[in-house]
């Protein structure tokens, strides 16, 4: 169950004229910026009470906009839920492991000619979820495809709806600047 609030934070905006692909990256640049790695759950190396907090399926439903610490596994369960409400269908990768925090999770999808994962903590610190916060290039939403044409249109797709994402964020804190999502590495 996805906390009500957060699904209808998530959704707001969301362009109903656009691919299943583009609905996908807003609402996982969306999520990449609202919610947080738990930095309690990887510091204590997945031990203790906040490895019980996080291993149980429950705390799915208290995950929302003010309590929003997530692991990899919480990420693709929720947008996966988020996914499937749209009708885009999907994959969940879990990688396997003998006990919890042991693996890793993530998400892949087909849309027309793409192939997507999704992959929001590829990397503790330098994943998806930091990321977009700094409106920096994504390292986790990325098409497998192997043709540069296709990979080149995706990232245009893509790139649109995290500039989207952008200019939405600036409205709101009444900015009327030019979205800008960084091309390139930065020592952010």
């Amino acid at each position: 169950v996805v906390d009500s609030r957060l699904r209808k934070k998530l959704l707001d905006g969301l362009p109903s004229d656009v691919s299943d692909l583009e609905k996908a990256a807003y609402i996982y640049i969306k999520m990449c910026k609202m919610l947080v790695y738990d930095d309690e759950f990887y510091a204590f190396g997945m031990r203790g009470n906040v490895k019980k907090k996080h291993e149980n399926i429950k705390n799915l439903a208290n995950i929302n906009i003010v309590d929003n610490k997530v692991v990899c596994y919480e990420f693709n369960a929720i947008y996966a839920k988020i996914l499937d409400e749209l009708g885009i269908k999907f994959e969940m990768n879990v990688n396997p492991f003998r006990e919890f925090g042991g693996g890793h999770a993530n998400l892949e999808f087909r849309d027309g000619k793409f192939l997507v994962l999704a992959d929001a903590v590829k990397s503790i610190l330098n994943g998806d979820l930091t990321r977009a916060k700094l409106n920096q290039v994504l390292n986790g939403f990325v098409c497998l495809n192997n043709n540069s044409k296709t990979k080149e249109e995706f990232s245009e797709k893509v790139t649109r709806m995290y500039e989207l994402v952008v200019k939405q964020e600036k409205e709101k804190l009444g900015d009327k600047s030019k979205p800008e999502v960084e091309r390139s590495e930065t020592f952010d």
